[in-house]
């Protein structure tokens, strides 16, 4: 009996198979922002009120016990505040450890000191302190300014973000959005699933 190759029992990969492979070492070389990010959109402000949204909730995980916490800092969005701590409404809300929902009640940015810069927007509740090892939820959702806004909104964009304690000291690590890019790798996986999926179907 004639042998027969094994390669002649696979079939040939389509052109598209091909380029989806190719596209994974592509894919896996990609630089990749460090740290998490939280995707933010503005609207209004120039001299009516301002309103922020968190598209997706937000996780974070407490690095440093304080009692005077939590407050989300979300780094390098602008200073439309100019620390003036304005009167606000808001939808989101924070929970610790799957705990009661608390309300957020107060923006700002402007503010200098710790690990908090001038163009660092925070939003805050209650303070209930938080412990090492914790886990805070903030939910996704609006704040919105009762009084106007004299500056222009910030630009809508991903920005990292922390949880900081009454002296703007960062004490968590960097919050983990669900509206985050998938990773490289994980980019490369949907890329040979797809591969896979085209052989088999040729195959069939």
């Amino acid at each position: 009996m004639k042998p027969v190759k094994l390669s002649s029992l696979l079939p040939r990969p389509s052109k598209l198979a091909i380029a989806t492979c190719l596209g994974i070492a592509t894919l896996t070389v990609l630089p990749q922002k460090a740290g998490a990010q939280a995707n933010l959109t503005f609207s209004g402000g120039s001299g009516t009120p301002l309103t922020m949204t968190i598209a997706a909730p937000i996780t974070y995980t407490i690095t440093t016990t304080s009692p005077v916490a939590p407050i989300f800092a979300f780094q390098g969005v602008g200073n439309p505040f100019l620390d003036t701590l304005p009167s606000v409404t808001a939808t989101m809300t924070f929970s610790i450890n799957g705990g009661a929902a608390q309300t957020i009640n107060g923006i700002n940015s402007g503010y200098t000191g710790g690990s908090l810069a001038t163009n660092d927007v925070y939003i805050f509740g209650s303070f209930p302190g938080v412990t090492t090892g914790d886990t805070v939820f903030l939910t996704a959702g609006t704040i919105t300014t009762i009084t106007n806004i004299a500056a222009a909104a910030p630009a809508n964009g991903a920005f990292d973000t922390v949880i900081v304690n009454g002296s703007g000291d960062k004490i968590s690590t960097l919050g983990s959005s669900s509206s985050a890019a998938p990773e490289p790798g994980t980019l490369a996986l949907l890329a040979l699933g797809t591969a896979l999926g085209i052989v088999a179907r040729r195959k069939k």
